[in-house]
């Protein structure tokens, strides 16, 4: 990331040019551009009973799964997971079902985390539905129901778990190539404070995952910051080179494909002289 700060004879930034992305020593390379304030709209008031319109579209979700929902469950997390009999539509009518589990944000829309496309089925037979869904104090969801095998005249128990969350692949490493640079504010303030003697720049940053693949544990290290400056909200205190910020994702700690993470970098400033900021984004990939 960098930022090209006005010098004497210049006024300031240029508004009207584009948002760039740039590279350094594979950092990611920023130029300032104004920002867009979006007001909230006013609020709708509704009555106990009617739909929640926040909720999927006016209040309602259907999905494209052929098959019934028999239980749902709630996450500490806000998702909700629904658990029930599926079927493959081309083999329809003739009797065959598999467990099948769907899971929603809050907001009622697919959470994509979860079996890639917002839900998954398992083969235990013939014909097998889960009944009763149940989460363990770790997160694994538990799906409890019946099956019914060519050996079995009746049906029996059936129950399978499921992760939660996506398991890490290997070691946290660059994913500079895995997002993209969609806005950048920001804000400057002569006001002294301890490390950034000539006041401070905050810095905010949308970052978009612009792949396939999810970015697990996300976090930037500073790759560059010149002229004695230092990134002052960096964790564990306010460092140059090396320092780590961890922006806030969310709850399952998950940047997914299409999702966006807003970083806001606070650098100290030593003098009022223009500087170089670069970061690096790190992160676990999805297996």
């Amino acid at each position: 990331m960098t930022h090209t700060h006005a010098t004497k004879g210049q006024r300031g930034i240029d508004c009207k040019r584009l948002l760039t992305r740039g590279r350094r020593r594979g950092g990611l390379g920023i130029l300032v551009l104004a920002g867009l304030l979006l007001l909230p709209a006013a609020a709708v008031a509704q009555e106990a009973g009617d739909l929640d319109v926040t909720f999927g579209s006016e209040g309602k979700v259907t999905t494209e799964i052929m098959g019934t929902a028999f239980a749902a469950a709630l996450q500490t997390d806000g998702k909700i997971v629904v658990a029930g009999g599926t079927s493959d539509p081309n083999t329809a009518g003739t009797g065959n079902a598999d467990f099948g589990l769907a899971r929603f944000l809050s907001d009622g829309s697919p959470d994509l985390t979860f079996g890639g496309d917002g839900h998954v089925t398992t083969d235990l037979g013939s014909y097998e539905a889960a009944r009763a869904v149940l989460l363990q104090p770790d997160g694994k969801i538990v799906a409890v129901g019946q099956a019914n095998t060519i050996s079995n005249e009746f049906p029996a128990f059936a129950l399978a778990r499921y992760e939660s969350e996506d398991v890490p692949d290997g070691d946290p490493k660059v994913v500079n190539d895995l997002v993209q640079l969609t806005s950048l504010t920001q804000n400057r303030n002569l006001t002294p404070v301890p490390g950034g003697p000539a006041g401070t720049l905050t810095i905010q940053a949308t970052f978009k995952n612009a792949s396939s693949t999810g970015i697990l544990m996300p976090f930037f290290v500073v790759t560059a910051l010149s002229n004695g400056n230092l990134l002052l909200n960096a964790d564990g205190g306010p460092g140059a080179f090396g320092a780590k910020l961890t922006p806030n994702v969310g709850a399952d700690g998950a940047l997914t494909p299409g999702e966006s993470v807003v970083a806001e970098f606070v650098v100290g400033l030593r003098t009022s002289s223009g500087f170089t900021f670069f970061v690096d984004l790190w992160g676990q990939t999805n297996p």
